[in-house]
């Protein structure tokens, strides 16, 4: 399924439960973009065989959620969450040369721009950058250690879940 150039406004959440590819008609990731309202996920993915790549998806709470299946050349951005993970929640499919940026999150508990999760889930030459946690009120949030109430920072893997070849820079940790 190619979809053509432009924006797109996605008042619910996109589910992908069948084995297709879905992309940019030109390839490029910037040429295509879904945009949410930041109430809800962006984008399900839940097929061994489905593929997105070549979007942009944003304001997403969170961006994507990726049981499954394939998300590739995309471009994870502004999307929010308040305890789990703002840009991408892998709990068994691969993320590879993805941005992701400018998304932001309080009480990270999760990462903040993904986190993988599962012995089939992995991370793969991303790049994780300007993402941000925030503090709500007195709690503490730190961005990339496990002290307070956080147990993950910019990025997470935990339960057999695999990152690898992925640069994690300028991200933040702060107040709001």
């Amino acid at each position: 399924i190619e979809i053509a150039t432009g924006t797109y406004s996605i008042p619910v959440a996109l589910s992908v439960e069948k084995g297709v590819t879905i992309r940019s008609a030109t390839g490029n990731r910037d040429d295509v973009r879904l945009v949410g309202n930041l109430s809800d996920r962006m984008l399900r993915i839940a097929h061994v065989s489905a593929v997105v790549e070549n979007v942009t998806i944003e304001r997403g709470a969170p961006g994507v959620v990726l049981e499954s299946g394939v998300l590739r050349d995309c471009r994870i951005t502004a999307c929010t969450g308040t305890c789990e993970t703002a840009g991408c929640k892998n709990t068994g499919g691969t993320i590879a040369r993805c941005v992701f940026d400018g998304n932001a999150i309080c009480k990270v508990v999760n990462g903040v721009a993904f986190s993988v999760s599962g012995e089939s889930a992995l991370a793969t030459d991303c790049i994780v950058t300007n993402n941000g946690s925030y503090a709500i009120g007195n709690e503490q949030v730190y961005g990339n250690n496990n002290h307070g109430i956080c147990c993950g920072g910019m990025v997470a893997a935990h339960d057999g879940g695999t990152i690898r070849n992925t640069l994690v820079a300028w991200n933040s940790a702060g107040d709001a």
